[in-house]
């Protein structure tokens, strides 16, 4: 049984590696590179050459994106970002747009991981211009993202009960969804620190956080950080609260504590704000 939660636990921690398919319209290809760009090309020529606004089109190269909202399981837009200095003519075309990829949404694929549709919201990026005709030059699909990447909800303030005993030790500790690196690259694109000089001195601090049985980050109630670095941190684990697998006792899932040291470099930015960037960090024994 631990085996093949095990087996479970490092499947999952893939998944963006080897989805069936990613985010795709119509066309089903045997590639994750195959997402039907070209048809959606043709068929949005087709339909914005017969509306009014995009008849007289004469701005030469524009961009446009749509937002399509998975989360519901049904296909929706989200928004249509569209921009041209003539505000009126820019409200004109979001509509027209909107009005037209609303007749396309029901073919827009979403991702797929082991057969089952990965719902979550997603960007196509569109260039348009018009020489002796509308033509749609370049499209292009955002990549999959996990849909649980920013999310608050999940986190809560631990308060022990007698179902959900706090332990030190399991026999498959809590894991970042997708791993170390993977926490690591999320906590420094929250940071916004990828301008970092490499000359800044490293330091560490360790962390004590709880990893509830249903995958959630929470704290304990009188938890206090201990210094401006730590409570940046963790405000920012807090953003990340969804993303986590339970650790597992026996297959089952528990409650369980634990302690990270984070390697990271703490500068000032132009507005004097603390930025960070976090290097390594480990499990640590918590007993």
């Amino acid at each position: 049984m631990i085996l093949n939660y095990t087996s479970i636990a490092q499947t999952k921690s893939t998944l963006f590696d080897s989805l069936d398919k990613e985010f795709r319209y119509k066309v089903i290809g045997k590639t994750l590179q195959d997402r039907g760009e070209d048809l959606l090309m043709k068929e949005l020529v087709s339909l914005l050459a017969k509306t009014e606004v995009f008849k007289d089109y004469e701005d030469g190269i524009s961009n446009f994106t749509i937002h399509i909202d998975y989360t519901n399981k049904i296909p929706s837009i989200e928004k249509i970002d569209y921009w041209t200095k003539d505000t009126n003519r820019a409200l004109r075309c979001k509509n027209d747009l909107s009005k037209y990829v609303n007749q396309l949404l029901s073919d827009f694929k979403p991702a797929v991981y082991q057969g089952n549709a990965f719902y979550r919201k997603y960007r196509i990026d569109v260039q348009i211009k018009k020489e002796k005709k509308l033509n749609i030059y370049r499209i292009r699909f955002d990549k999959t993202r996990p849909d649980y990447y920013l999310n608050t909800n999940c986190f809560e303030i631990y308060r022990e009960k007698s179902d959900n005993h706090l332990f030190n030790s399991v026999e498959i500790f809590p894991e970042y969804k997708g791993g170390k690196e993977i926490l690591i690259s999320h906590l420094n694109k929250l940071f916004k620190s990828s301008r970092i000089g490499s000359n800044n001195k490293i330091d560490s601090l360790d962390i004590d956080f709880i990893i509830t049985k249903d995958g959630h980050f929470s704290l304990e109630g009188n938890y206090m950080s201990k210094s401006k670095t730590e409570s940046i941190i963790i405000e920012n684990l807090k953003l990340l609260s969804c993303n986590w697998f339970p650790g597992l006792m026996s297959g089952r899932p528990f409650f369980v504590k634990n302690k990270y040291r984070f390697y990271y470099t703490a500068f000032l930015n132009y507005t004097g704000k603390v930025n960070l960037k976090i290097y390594d960090l480990k499990r640590v024994k918590n007993y």
